[in-house]
Parts: C-alpha cells; sequence; structure tokens
C-alpha cells in the first residue's frame, strides 16, 4: 500500500486523521503546512499559528488595492485608443467572401 506521503510529506489524508490526530501534529511541526486530502480534492490546508501570522501580514489590505488601481489607471492613460473599430471592417469583408464562395 502506497503512502500519500510519498508523493508530497504536506499531504495528509483524511482517513488518517481520523485515526491518529498525531499524523497532522507531525507534519505541522516539520512543513509548517498541511493539506488534508479526500480522494483527489484538498479538503482543508492547516497552518502553524507562525505561519498563519505570516501569511496574513502578507496580504496587503485596502493599500495595496488601491496602488494597483492607481497603477492600472496609468498604464491606460499611457496607451492610445483607436477611433472607430478597424478589425470589424476586416472581419466583414473576410465574411462577406467566404458568403460569396459558398454561394457560387
Amino acid at each position: 500500500m502506497m503512502n500519500i506521503q510519498q508523493f508530497n510529506p504536506k499531504m495528509v489524508s483524511i482517513t488518517m486523521l481520523r485515526r491518529d490526530m498525531k499524523v497532522l501534529e507531525d507534519v505541522l511541526a516539520k512543513e509548517e503546512e498541511a493539506w488534508v486530502m479526500r480522494n483527489q480534492s484538498v479538503l482543508f490546508v492547516a497552518l502553524t499559528p507562525e505561519k498563519y501570522k505570516r501569511v496574513q501580514s502578507g496580504f496587503g489590505t485596502m493599500k495595496s488595492l488601491e496602488e494597483a488601481i492607481d497603477s492600472i489607471d496609468k498604464l491606460r492613460k499611457g496607451k492610445k485608443s483607436f477611433k472607430g473599430s478597424p478589425v470589424s471592417g476586416y472581419v466583414s469583408k473576410m465574411r462577406d467572401e467566404r458568403v460569396g464562395k459558398w454561394k457560387k
């Protein structure tokens, strides 16, 4: 029988977890993160408190979102917009040619 942890040491099956909680504690002690799996899907990801704090502090809240919006606006202002739609004329011309070929 193959152990799920042979694929990835962070994986723990839900069956192993139900049988013995120590399995999850051992993985968290080594890896700081454990993926609890059922069949091929991840049920949840368990983190140590230290890793959780690092992850939460890494996410900037509204400040980084506002910075992203500002940078997107700057990029949009720098690009020139085309007047009209040059692609649609070409597409309609090609469509008309194709229709003409089929009607022959």
